[in-house]
């Protein structure tokens, strides 16, 4: 049979971050399937695979970005390029196929000599390769592009998107390039809507189309649309926080990874997008490209997208949706710093327990415990402490905080259980006094 790779090309907002996200969070159930998924970069969306290939890097984020891990980007690339090919040499014997995924593949890599080097380096380490991409309405790209601008901390333009911006969205092309590269029989589109997807969702799609199988659930959201509130906070803050950034880019700073986040978490929904009569419009000027790629791999398909434009919502959203909006956001970042501060105490939590100082511990619980009350963990633990010293109404009081929060937590019933056993104001049974080292989360 041989090893095959799965090249998993995007396009951009189609769902690439979550199928990253399943691939590198499933990855011990890939390998019992054969698939192996790549270690490097550590960045789920190997951005750094197609920057190897670029003609010019002046196509790849600044130098600022993270992606270069704060070194030159020529001195990054090249300790990639000895990484990734040093594993794709040592795969092992168990791997029947991998699997490498990023959206830049796509969108980056537009002439064909970068697609060109891209297969010769892929090609001798694989008998088969597969190229999946998905393929999604441009008119829907031009609004889904709006929201990445604004995140990436850039106000966009409103207007159609300019003739070099709009390579990307010729799927003929972009399918030529990889025909031409890795063979026409190797490339596999997908279409990008519900309908077309298995399960209605790509997670469960891309999976099937490497021979995954694997039971999903609920797949978590993950770059989500925001909703003109957020657009306009968004807009807002750019313009507010203009020139702040060191490296004259607000993607690079944390604080403004931090904004993004708390908008997209608390501002879902419709945002800008073309008017239903300006939609038609762009997409008429994709109507033959659309059509050499329905004939060629989608002979089925009546037209390679549905044609059902919806209106765009009204762009101006009311001052009191922005205030409300803004409280939202203002609480979720409050919401993310005690989040983080009760990582970092729980983290000092489990040190402290290998060194046994029960003093510490206790320390560092409480300090959890303020950034986050209805920690189950920290409550367990504060009860074991507190029963370690004899006080049974402070670890009782812990424990029914965990069955309010988690009913059926096992070791607060099994822990209160106990308890109840002993006598009214007697030392509770020794095998609760007795602090476990090992019990630190």
């Amino acid at each position: 049979m041989g090893r095959e790779l799965h090249l998993h090309i995007g396009t951009t907002k189609t769902g690439s971050t979550a199928i990253q996200n399943t691939i590198s969070q499933r990855r011990r159930e890939l390998e019992q399937c054969g698939i192996y998924v790549q270690n490097r970069p550590a960045k789920a969306s190997h951005s750094l695979l197609p920057a190897c290939v670029l003609n010019d890097l002046s196509g790849a984020p600044g130098r600022g970005h993270p992606m270069w891990g704060g070194v030159a980007p020529q001195t990054r690339l090249e300790r990639f390029r000895r990484e990734f090919t040093h594993e794709l040499e040592h795969l092992p014997d168990w791997a029947k196929a991998c699997v490498i995924s990023s959206e830049h593949l796509s969108n980056w890599l537009q002439q064909d000599d970068e697609v060109g080097r891209l297969a010769a380096w892929l090609r001798p380490h694989f008998d088969r390769v597969t190229v999946i991409v998905y393929l999604r309405r441009q008119d829907q790209h031009v609004g889904s592009g709006y929201n990445e601008f604004l995140k990436s901390g850039i106000i966009p333009d409103t207007n159609l998107p300019k003739p070099v911006e709009m390579r990307a969205l010729d799927y003929e092309a972009l399918l030529a390039r990889y025909a031409n590269a890795f063979g026409r029989s190797a490339v596999m589109p997908r279409i990008f809507e519900r309908d077309s997807l298995l399960n209605r969702n790509v997670v469960d799609d891309f999976l099937r189309s490497i021979g995954a199988r694997i039971d999903t659930g609920e797949p978590s959201a993950s770059n989500q649309s925001i909703n003109l509130v957020g657009q306009h906070l968004l807009m807002r803050a750019i313009r507010r926080l203009a020139g702040r950034a060191s490296t004259g880019s607000l993607n690079t700073m944390p604080e403004w990874r931090l904004i993004t986040q708390a908008v997209e978490s608390q501002c879902r929904g419709a945002g800008w997008q073309l008017a239903a009569q300006d939609a038609q419009a762009f997409m008429h000027l994709f109507e033959a490209s659309n059509e050499a790629v329905r004939s060629a791999y989608f002979p089925d398909r009546k037209g390679l997208f549905g044609s059902s434009y919806a209106d765009a919502p009204a762009e101006t959203p009311t001052q009191d949706a922005c205030v409300d909006g803004s409280i939202d956001v203002i609480f979720r970042l409050a919401q993310l710093h005690c989040e983080r501060e009760a990582q970092s105490a729980m983290a000092q939590y489990r040190l402290l327990a290998k060194l046994d100082d029960q003093v510490g511990m206790r320390d560092a619980l409480r300090q959890a415990l303020r950034h986050a009350p209805n920690n189950v963990t920290a409550r367990l633990r504060m009860a074991e402490l507190m029963l370690a010293d004899g006080r049974t109404a402070e670890s009782q009081d812990h424990l029914d905080a965990v069955l309010r929060l988690d009913p059926q937590n096992k070791e607060a019933r099994r822990r209160k259980g106990l308890l109840k056993q002993g006598r009214d104001g007697q030392p509770p049974p020794k095998v609760l006094r007795r602090p476990s080292r090992l019990s630190a989360p």
